[in-house]
């Protein structure tokens, strides 16, 4: 990020901070940013952690972040611009798998309140209780929310949890951090068990397992055909699940990155 976006990404974040305390402590944030700077060019260790609890409010909603600076920038409204469009559901069933604290799952609940449902999948313990926590700030009553991971076998697998970083969890990439036990379920058993008949849109950002959730995923693919908005590691993760979604006349547009779009 250029110094002009990363001014514009401060701004924005103290003007979406919830009241004079959450944009004090967003300021107090901003003015350490030289520190963190001279830490980053010596490679040494800093925190991207605000001194307190920072809560976000937008035309999103409202989003309690905790004290993680990557949680409040990644709900703010100039966040995944380029995705934001491709969220353009106003029925329905969506689900939302890598949760993190609700950004999505928050969006889509407010839209299509009474007409759909949202099911809302994040296994790391504190992420789900910020997410759990955001769906009841909205008032939201129809999201399900389930903290397990998805994956593509039911059971339990072990999560790899970046303590500075909130949405690098990974099963795959270890960084060398703390790590825990968590559930993991097919979206095929998740469904089935739910009693769902429709599914109309999927997120899938799971830090490199997207491949898992697509193969534990065949029945919901081929049944509902749903819209699948979804994060590719690489290329190889790309190969891989361009190749289990042929199978069911998908088409694939890349969106900016590493995120696409199958249709």
């Amino acid at each position: 990020m250029d110094l002009n976006s990363q001014i514009k990404s401060y701004l924005n974040l103290l003007r979406e901070g919830l009241g004079l305390k959450v944009k004090l402590i967003i300021l107090l944030y901003i003015l350490f940013a030289p520190l963190r700077f001279i830490h980053k060019i010596f490679k040494c260790k800093f925190s991207r952690h605000y001194f307190g609890n920072v809560v976000i409010k937008n035309i999103d909603g409202m989003f309690d972040c905790g004290k993680s600076y990557i949680s409040s920038r990644i709900v703010t409204t100039d966040s995944e611009k380029e995705l934001r469009k491709f969220f353009n559901i106003d029925r329905g069933v969506f689900i939302d798998v890598g949760a993190h604290i609700g950004k999505y799952t928050v969006t889509v609940a407010r839209k299509i309140r009474d007409s759909g449902k949202v099911i809302a999948i994040e296994p790391e313990p504190f992420n789900f209780s910020l997410l759990s926590q955001n769906v009841v700030l909205n008032h939201l009553n129809n999201v399900i929310l389930h903290n397990v991971a998805c994956a593509d076998r039911d059971g339990k697998a072990i999560l790899y949890v970046h303590e500075d970083c909130p949405t690098l969890h990974s099963f795959y990439i270890n960084q060398g951090l703390k790590k825990i036990e968590v559930d993991t379920v097919t979206l095929d058993t998740l469904i089935k068990n739910l009693k769902i008949d429709r599914v109309d849109l999927i997120k899938i950002d799971v830090e490199a397992a997207e491949t898992d959730v697509f193969r534990g995923a065949v029945s919901v693919l081929q049944s509902y055909h749903p819209v699948i908005i979804f994060e590719a590691y690489d290329e190889i993760a790309l190969n891989q699940i361009k190749k289990i979604i042929s199978n069911f006349n998908y088409k694939i547009k890349k969106i900016d990155g590493k995120n696409y779009y199958a249709y």
